[in-house]
C-alpha cells in the first residue's frame, strides 16, 4: 500500500467516523542479516540498531558484506582460534589508517593478538627479535 493510499483510507475512515484500520504488517529481511523482521516504518531496512550500526561499521571501514564478514568471524583468531571478540585485520601497508580497501584483510583476531600485532605496527622483523629473545630467555 502505497502513502497516498493509506492516508486516504485514514481520511475515509475518520469521515464515516469509524476506528482508524490498523497499520498492514510487512515482513522483511534485513539489509544486513538473514534476519526477517516486522517493519513499522516504510523505509526500515535494518532488523535492529545494533545491525545497523554493525553493517555501517563493517560495510564502511573494510569494505566486507554480511556473508564474507560471518565467514571471517567463524574462521576464528588467526592465532589462537579464539572464536570471540573479534577484530578484523587488515595490512596496514596497503591501507595506512584504520580503513581498509577490503582487498587486504589478513583475517580475524581476538583483542589481545590484534593488540599485540598493533604495538609491533606490523614490523615482522621486530615480532621475529621477540620470540627470539623468549625462547633464548627462556628457564
Amino acid at each position: 500500500m502505497t502513502n497516498n493510499a493509506r492516508a486516504n483510507e485514514i481520511r475515509r475512515a475518520k469521515r464515516a467516523g469509524l476506528p482508524v484500520p490498523p497499520r498492514p504488517i510487512v515482513y522483511v529481511q534485513c539489509t544486513w542479516c538473514p534476519a526477517t523482521f516486522a517493519r513499522d516504518r516504510a523505509k526500515q531496512v535494518f532488523c535492529s540498531p545494533e545491525c545497523m550500526k554493525q553493517a555501517g561499521h563493517v560495510t564502511r571501514k573494510y569494505g566486507l558484506t554480511y556473508q564474507q564478514y560471518q565467514d571471517l568471524l567463524l574462521q576464528g583468531c588467526g592465532v589462537c582460534g579464539a572464536t570471540e571478540l573479534l577484530h578484523v585485520d587488515h595490512d596496514h601497508e596497503c591501507c595506512p589508517g584504520k580503513n581498509s580497501c577490503g582487498k587486504c584483510i589478513r583475517g580475524a583476531l581476538c583483542r589481545r593478538h590484534n593488540m599485540a600485532l598493533g604495538a609491533f605496527e606490523d614490523n615482522v622483523q621486530d615480532l621475529l627479535k621477540a620470540v627470539e629473545y623468549l625462547t633464548k630467555n627462556k628457564h
